[in-house]
């Protein structure tokens, strides 16, 4: 059986929560440790099944914690430094730079190495000394930092020949100082959940 929207939002009154009226049927629930808040559609007495394919799927990642407040710092933590990648600490990477070329910031296609402590930026620089917990933190069905080897390289569009090019002429160092960046916001990712209280959900 389906829960009732009342008993939603009965159990989001016990965990501290605010309400206002939204448009219709809607509330709008707000909390003073996060940073957004959340919206339910639907009658007291309904089922909460308006998004039953979508809910399969997501209540077991959306559970009703025990501790809610460890939830809830973590949560604006994790808001902060996804939002703000940009204004991240730089991962101290090792530099190996080739002497016999001139230094080059630009890239084409970047390599992982097969260990995954490497990523060849160019011909003349590589960096070196990756953690393995970075490549814990997934978007998907990869880590963050897989899909910024990826996508940052250049490319050409073979219905329009248009060039996507990643280089920024105005900031030579960008990538590379994005690539620093992200394995800090996936580092600390991974740490953050880590740290999180148990569920107490089943494991299978």
């Amino acid at each position: 059986m389906p829960k009732k929207i009342r008993e939603i939002k009965a159990a989001l009154l016990k965990a501290g929560f605010t309400v206002r009226s939204g448009k219709g049927s809607h509330t709008v629930w707000s909390h003073v440790k996060l940073s957004y808040s959340l919206t339910i559609s639907g009658k007291d007495g309904a089922d909460a099944d308006r998004y039953a394919a979508n809910l399969k799927r997501e209540l077991p990642r959306i559970p009703f914690a025990p501790e809610f407040y460890p939830f809830a710092i973590a949560g604006k933590r994790l808001t902060e430094i996804h939002i703000n990648y940009e204004q991240q600490p730089e991962y101290r990477l090792k530099h190996i730079e080739n002497k016999d070329l001139p230094i080059d910031w630009r890239v084409e296609k970047m390599r992982l190495s097969k260990d995954k402590t490497q990523i060849k930026y160019n011909d003349f620089l590589t960096l070196t000394g990756i953690p393995p917990e970075t490549f814990e933190y997934k978007l998907g069905n990869r880590s963050a930092l897989d899909w910024i080897i990826d996508q940052y390289q250049v490319s050409i569009d073979k219905r329009s020949a248009i060039a996507n090019d990643p280089n920024r002429l105005d900031d030579e160092e960008y990538i590379v100082r994005l690539i620093k960046q992200v394995i800090t916001v996936s580092l600390e990712t991974v740490k953050i959940v880590k740290g999180l209280p148990d569920l107490g959900l089943p494991n299978d």
